[in-house]
Protein backbone atom coordinates (compact mmCIF):
# COMPACT_ATOMS: atom_id res chain seq x y z
CA UNK A 1 0.00 0.00 0.00
CA UNK A 2 2.94 2.46 0.96
CA UNK A 3 4.52 2.44 -2.28
CA UNK A 4 1.57 2.13 -4.66
CA UNK A 5 0.70 5.36 -2.58
CA UNK A 6 3.66 7.03 -3.34
CA UNK A 7 3.22 5.91 -6.79
CA UNK A 8 0.10 7.64 -7.34
CA UNK A 9 0.74 10.50 -5.63
CA UNK A 10 4.67 10.83 -6.66
CA UNK A 11 4.91 9.05 -9.82
CA UNK A 12 8.81 8.37 -9.35
CA UNK A 13 10.53 8.56 -12.88
CA UNK A 14 11.40 5.30 -14.94
CA UNK A 15 15.03 5.49 -13.72
CA UNK A 16 14.44 6.37 -10.14
CA UNK A 17 16.91 4.88 -7.35
CA UNK A 18 14.74 3.68 -4.76
CA UNK A 19 16.46 2.41 -1.35
CA UNK A 20 15.29 0.42 0.96
CA UNK A 21 17.40 0.27 4.34
CA UNK A 22 17.07 -3.15 5.33
CA UNK A 23 18.30 -4.97 9.00
CA UNK A 24 20.54 -8.40 8.37
CA UNK A 25 17.71 -10.12 10.14
CA UNK A 26 15.06 -9.19 7.72
CA UNK A 27 16.89 -10.24 4.45
CA UNK A 28 15.65 -14.13 2.66
CA UNK A 29 14.99 -15.12 -0.67
CA UNK A 30 11.17 -14.35 -0.59
CA UNK A 31 11.73 -10.88 1.01
CA UNK A 32 14.26 -9.85 -1.78
CA UNK A 33 12.23 -11.10 -4.53
CA UNK A 34 9.03 -8.89 -2.85
CA UNK A 35 11.27 -6.01 -2.64
CA UNK A 36 12.37 -6.56 -5.92
CA UNK A 37 8.71 -6.64 -7.61
CA UNK A 38 8.24 -3.37 -5.34
CA UNK A 39 10.51 -1.71 -7.41
CA UNK A 40 13.01 -1.32 -4.84
CA UNK A 41 16.68 -1.35 -6.66
CA UNK A 42 18.84 -0.55 -4.30
CA UNK A 43 19.42 -1.86 -0.35
CA UNK A 44 21.39 -0.97 1.85
CA UNK A 45 22.14 -3.19 4.59
CA UNK A 46 23.26 -2.30 8.12
CA UNK A 47 25.90 -4.89 9.06
CA UNK A 48 28.22 -2.84 11.32
CA UNK A 49 30.51 -5.65 12.39
CA UNK A 50 30.69 -9.59 13.09
CA UNK A 51 31.80 -9.00 16.31
CA UNK A 52 28.14 -10.83 18.51
CA UNK A 53 29.42 -9.12 21.96
CA UNK A 54 29.54 -5.69 19.88
CA UNK A 55 26.39 -6.11 18.51
CA UNK A 56 24.46 -6.91 21.35
CA UNK A 57 26.28 -4.14 23.36
CA UNK A 58 25.07 -1.92 20.65
CA UNK A 59 21.36 -3.37 20.71
CA UNK A 60 21.22 -4.55 17.31
CA UNK A 61 18.46 -6.68 16.15
CA UNK A 62 20.61 -9.02 14.34
CA UNK A 63 24.66 -10.82 14.93
CA UNK A 64 27.44 -11.92 12.58
CA UNK A 65 25.24 -14.99 11.50
CA UNK A 66 22.54 -13.21 10.24
CA UNK A 67 25.00 -10.91 8.46
CA UNK A 68 27.17 -13.10 6.81
CA UNK A 69 23.54 -14.57 5.51
CA UNK A 70 22.10 -11.51 4.23
CA UNK A 71 25.77 -10.60 2.47
CA UNK A 72 25.49 -13.76 0.71
CA UNK A 73 22.18 -13.93 -0.42
CA UNK A 74 22.34 -10.22 -1.57
CA UNK A 75 25.69 -11.25 -3.62
CA UNK A 76 24.19 -14.43 -4.93
CA UNK A 77 20.39 -13.63 -5.88
CA UNK A 78 19.92 -9.32 -5.60
CA UNK A 79 19.88 -7.92 -9.43
CA UNK A 80 20.34 -4.67 -8.69
CA UNK A 81 22.87 -3.19 -6.46
CA UNK A 82 23.52 -2.82 -2.73
CA UNK A 83 25.67 -1.51 -0.04
CA UNK A 84 27.03 -2.58 3.53
CA UNK A 85 27.78 -0.56 6.16
CA UNK A 86 30.45 -0.84 8.84
CA UNK A 87 30.92 0.81 12.58
CA UNK A 88 33.72 1.76 13.74
CA UNK A 89 35.09 3.38 16.83
CA UNK A 90 33.33 1.39 19.31
CA UNK A 91 35.00 0.67 23.17
CA UNK A 92 37.81 -1.22 23.19
CA UNK A 93 38.09 -1.84 18.95
CA UNK A 94 42.07 -2.74 17.87
CA UNK A 95 43.36 -2.75 14.66
CA UNK A 96 42.83 -6.72 14.38
CA UNK A 97 38.70 -6.07 14.94
CA UNK A 98 38.79 -3.60 11.98
CA UNK A 99 41.11 -5.87 9.25
CA UNK A 100 38.75 -9.11 10.54
CA UNK A 101 35.52 -6.77 9.79
CA UNK A 102 36.80 -5.64 6.42
CA UNK A 103 38.24 -8.72 5.31
CA UNK A 104 35.10 -10.56 5.89
CA UNK A 105 33.07 -8.16 4.50
CA UNK A 106 35.18 -8.03 1.04
CA UNK A 107 34.76 -11.64 0.84
CA UNK A 108 30.58 -10.87 -0.16
CA UNK A 109 32.11 -8.31 -3.01
CA UNK A 110 29.94 -5.91 -1.71
CA UNK A 111 29.47 -3.02 -4.57
CA UNK A 112 29.05 -0.08 -1.97
CA UNK A 113 30.65 0.33 1.40
CA UNK A 114 29.76 2.98 3.78
CA UNK A 115 31.91 3.59 7.13
CA UNK A 116 30.71 5.18 9.93
CA UNK A 117 32.08 6.43 12.83
CA UNK A 118 29.92 5.62 16.37
CA UNK A 119 28.32 8.88 17.69
CA UNK A 120 26.39 8.46 20.89
CA UNK A 121 22.54 10.31 20.00
CA UNK A 122 20.82 11.57 22.95
CA UNK A 123 18.05 9.46 25.00
CA UNK A 124 19.48 6.33 23.20
CA UNK A 125 21.10 3.23 25.68
CA UNK A 126 24.37 3.95 24.14
CA UNK A 127 23.74 7.65 25.77
CA UNK A 128 22.71 6.59 28.90
CA UNK A 129 25.30 3.84 29.54
CA UNK A 130 27.77 7.24 28.58
CA UNK A 131 25.95 9.41 31.22
CA UNK A 132 26.44 6.25 33.80
CA UNK A 133 30.25 6.76 33.32
CA UNK A 134 31.07 3.86 30.84
CA UNK A 135 32.94 3.62 28.34
CA UNK A 136 31.08 3.10 24.67
CA UNK A 137 33.63 4.86 22.48
CA UNK A 138 37.32 4.43 21.57
CA UNK A 139 39.67 7.01 21.79
CA UNK A 140 39.58 9.56 19.35
CA UNK A 141 43.44 9.22 18.79
CA UNK A 142 42.90 5.68 17.25
CA UNK A 143 40.47 7.12 14.40
CA UNK A 144 43.11 8.30 12.07
CA UNK A 145 44.70 4.86 11.96
CA UNK A 146 41.68 3.46 11.57
CA UNK A 147 40.97 5.52 8.62
CA UNK A 148 44.09 4.15 7.11
CA UNK A 149 43.19 0.86 7.33
CA UNK A 150 39.62 0.91 6.05
CA UNK A 151 40.57 3.11 3.68
CA UNK A 152 43.67 1.44 1.90
CA UNK A 153 41.87 -2.02 2.08
CA UNK A 154 38.62 -0.86 0.30
CA UNK A 155 40.64 0.80 -2.32
CA UNK A 156 42.44 -2.12 -2.87
CA UNK A 157 39.69 -4.14 -3.30
CA UNK A 158 38.59 -1.60 -6.22
CA UNK A 159 36.32 0.72 -4.45
CA UNK A 160 36.56 4.46 -4.64
CA UNK A 161 36.41 6.72 -1.83
CA UNK A 162 34.49 9.33 -3.43
CA UNK A 163 32.77 11.13 -0.02
CA UNK A 164 34.65 10.72 3.51
CA UNK A 165 32.59 7.84 4.74
CA UNK A 166 31.33 5.89 1.20
CA UNK A 167 33.41 3.94 -1.06
CA UNK A 168 31.46 2.76 -4.47
CA UNK A 169 32.65 0.15 -7.45
CA UNK A 170 31.80 2.15 -10.61
CA UNK A 171 28.63 3.03 -11.11
CA UNK A 172 27.74 1.91 -7.86
CA UNK A 173 27.39 5.44 -6.07
CA UNK A 174 24.74 6.41 -3.95
CA UNK A 175 21.90 9.14 -6.13
CA UNK A 176 20.51 10.43 -2.80
CA UNK A 177 23.77 10.77 -0.79
CA UNK A 178 25.19 12.47 -3.83
CA UNK A 179 22.34 15.19 -3.65
CA UNK A 180 22.47 15.74 -0.15
CA UNK A 181 26.40 16.51 -0.05
CA UNK A 182 25.36 19.20 -2.61
CA UNK A 183 23.14 20.64 -0.25
CA UNK A 184 20.04 20.66 -2.64
CA UNK A 185 16.59 19.93 -2.28
CA UNK A 186 15.04 16.78 -0.58
CA UNK A 187 11.83 15.47 0.66
CA UNK A 188 11.00 13.21 3.99
CA UNK A 189 7.70 11.64 4.16
CA UNK A 190 6.88 9.85 7.20
CA UNK A 191 7.33 9.95 11.19
CA UNK A 192 10.41 11.78 12.12
CA UNK A 193 11.62 12.30 8.74
CA UNK A 194 13.50 15.70 7.90
CA UNK A 195 12.92 17.60 4.15
CA UNK A 196 15.07 20.54 2.93
CA UNK A 197 13.39 22.77 -0.05
CA UNK A 198 15.42 25.80 0.40
CA UNK A 199 15.22 27.91 2.20
CA UNK A 200 12.99 25.66 4.25
CA UNK A 201 14.07 23.17 6.46
CA UNK A 202 11.68 21.20 8.60
CA UNK A 203 11.61 17.81 10.60
CA UNK A 204 8.04 15.91 11.04
CA UNK A 205 6.86 14.46 14.39
CA UNK A 206 8.56 11.32 15.86
CA UNK A 207 5.17 9.40 17.21
CA UNK A 208 3.55 7.31 14.94
CA UNK A 209 -0.05 7.21 16.95
CA UNK A 210 -0.02 11.18 16.64
CA UNK A 211 1.41 11.55 12.69
CA UNK A 212 -1.66 9.20 11.79
CA UNK A 213 -4.11 11.17 13.59
CA UNK A 214 -2.88 14.40 12.10
CA UNK A 215 -2.88 13.14 8.53
CA UNK A 216 -6.35 11.63 9.28
CA UNK A 217 -7.44 14.84 10.30
CA UNK A 218 -5.82 16.88 7.82
CA UNK A 219 -3.92 18.88 10.21
CA UNK A 220 -0.31 19.35 9.55
CA UNK A 221 2.58 17.03 10.72
CA UNK A 222 5.70 19.03 11.34
CA UNK A 223 6.92 19.14 14.62
CA UNK A 224 9.81 21.93 14.19
CA UNK A 225 10.55 24.07 11.07
CA UNK A 226 13.39 26.61 10.60
CA UNK A 227 14.17 29.24 7.40
CA UNK A 228 17.80 28.80 6.87
CA UNK A 229 19.25 32.05 5.76
CA UNK A 230 22.11 32.09 3.26
CA UNK A 231 25.28 32.30 5.38
CA UNK A 232 24.10 29.07 7.06
CA UNK A 233 23.23 27.66 3.77
CA UNK A 234 27.11 28.70 2.48
CA UNK A 235 28.89 27.23 5.35
CA UNK A 236 26.67 24.12 4.90
CA UNK A 237 27.08 23.90 1.25
CA UNK A 238 30.66 23.84 1.59
CA UNK A 239 31.01 21.97 4.84
CA UNK A 240 29.47 18.97 2.65
CA UNK A 241 30.77 19.56 -0.46
CA UNK A 242 34.02 19.63 0.72
CA UNK A 243 33.20 15.61 2.13
CA UNK A 244 33.50 14.68 -1.45
CA UNK A 245 36.03 13.67 -3.66
CA UNK A 246 35.09 15.81 -6.32
CA UNK A 247 35.26 18.72 -4.07
CA UNK A 248 33.43 22.36 -4.63
CA UNK A 249 32.59 23.58 -8.13
CA UNK A 250 33.42 27.29 -7.63
CA UNK A 251 31.11 28.08 -10.47
CA UNK A 252 28.07 26.69 -8.68
CA UNK A 253 29.01 28.58 -5.78
CA UNK A 254 29.01 31.75 -7.63
CA UNK A 255 25.62 30.74 -8.78
CA UNK A 256 23.95 29.34 -6.02
CA UNK A 257 25.84 32.43 -3.59
CA UNK A 258 27.12 35.08 -5.81
CA UNK A 259 30.47 36.00 -5.74
CA UNK A 260 30.30 37.36 -2.16
CA UNK A 261 31.02 33.73 -1.10
CA UNK A 262 34.36 33.93 -1.08
CA UNK A 263 34.73 37.26 0.74
CA UNK A 264 33.02 35.36 3.78
CA UNK A 265 34.74 32.41 3.78
CA UNK A 266 38.15 34.54 3.28
CA UNK A 267 39.46 34.30 6.57
CA UNK A 268 39.66 30.50 7.06
CA UNK A 269 39.83 29.97 3.35
CA UNK A 270 43.45 31.78 3.05
CA UNK A 271 44.96 29.92 5.59
CA UNK A 272 43.75 26.45 4.47
CA UNK A 273 44.65 27.40 1.26
CA UNK A 274 48.50 28.73 2.34
CA UNK A 275 48.87 25.60 4.55
CA UNK A 276 48.11 23.23 1.24
CA UNK A 277 45.11 21.96 2.77
CA UNK A 278 42.15 23.07 0.68
CA UNK A 279 43.43 23.46 -3.15
CA UNK A 280 41.73 24.93 -6.22
CA UNK A 281 42.28 23.63 -9.85
CA UNK A 282 41.05 24.14 -12.64
CA UNK A 283 37.63 25.51 -10.93
CA UNK A 284 37.31 23.03 -8.40
CA UNK A 285 37.83 23.42 -4.61
CA UNK A 286 39.16 20.40 -2.61
CA UNK A 287 40.85 18.92 0.66
CA UNK A 288 44.28 17.34 0.19
CA UNK A 289 43.13 13.73 -0.08
CA UNK A 290 46.56 13.54 2.86
CA UNK A 291 44.67 15.57 4.97
CA UNK A 292 40.94 13.90 4.83
CA UNK A 293 41.54 11.83 8.20
CA UNK A 294 41.07 15.09 9.72
CA UNK A 295 38.48 16.86 7.80
CA UNK A 296 36.15 17.41 10.63
CA UNK A 297 39.02 19.66 12.30
CA UNK A 298 39.47 21.26 9.33
CA UNK A 299 35.61 22.34 8.88
CA UNK A 300 35.16 23.46 12.02
CA UNK A 301 38.13 26.30 11.85
CA UNK A 302 36.81 27.43 8.50
CA UNK A 303 33.34 27.63 9.77
CA UNK A 304 34.44 29.60 12.93
CA UNK A 305 36.56 32.05 11.12
CA UNK A 306 33.92 32.43 8.78
CA UNK A 307 31.22 32.80 11.33
CA UNK A 308 33.12 35.66 13.23
CA UNK A 309 33.23 37.50 10.15
CA UNK A 310 29.75 37.03 9.26
CA UNK A 311 27.85 37.60 6.06
CA UNK A 312 27.13 41.10 6.96
CA UNK A 313 30.57 42.43 7.83
CA UNK A 314 31.07 45.53 7.25
CA UNK A 315 32.81 46.39 3.52
CA UNK A 316 31.80 42.85 2.42
CA UNK A 317 29.05 42.45 -0.66
CA UNK A 318 26.31 40.67 0.81
CA UNK A 319 24.62 36.54 -0.54
CA UNK A 320 23.30 36.90 -3.72
CA UNK A 321 21.07 34.37 -3.24
CA UNK A 322 20.43 30.82 -1.35
CA UNK A 323 19.65 28.12 -3.88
Amino acid sequence: MLVDGLRIHAPLASDAEFTLEVNPANVSTEALKCWNDLGINRLSIGVQTFRDDVLSRLGRRHDATMARRALKLAHEHWPHTWSADLLVGWVRQQHDDLDRDIVELMSHAPPHVSVYGLTIEPKTPLAQLAASGHEVTAPTALLPAFDAVWSAALCQAGLERYEVSNFARDGHRSRHNQLYWRNLSYLGLGPGASSSVHPWRWTNRTDLAGYLRATANGRGVRAAAERVGPHARLLETVSCGLRTQEGLESAELDRRFGPAWRDTLAGGWQRLCEHDILRESRGWITVRPAEVVRLDAILRELISLSTSRGASTPGHRSLDGCL
